[in-house]
């Protein structure tokens, strides 16, 4: 995972964006290979793609990405809550 954050590697914004990049490549091929129109299914497809199989980089991706934006998230609830205080304070 630490190499997932190097300074020398490129920025998370770009990791983030191709690992989006990959998984519409995988759904795009998953919908090409299978007439099914079920997205339950491709979905289920998909997800037994990425972690049945030996590609790391590609789970590495995603649980930074989810992690990623855990964090972003977890920061804008949190200053919403210091308003919210500030603005019960002054009004």
């Amino acid at each position: 995972m630490k190499d997932l954050f190097n300074k020398d590697s490129y920025s998370i914004y770009n990791k983030i964006s191709d690992t989006f990049e990959t998984t519409i490549e995988m759904i795009d091929d998953i919908d090409n290979a299978d007439d099914n129109n079920d997205i339950g299914d491709t979905l289920n497809i998909l997800i037994k793609k990425v972690f049945h199989s030996d590609n790391k980089d590609i789970k590495q991706r995603i649980i930074a990405s989810i992690l990623f934006i855990a964090i972003i998230l977890n920061v804008a609830l949190f200053y919403t809550f210091i308003f919210y205080i500030i603005a019960t304070i002054i009004f």
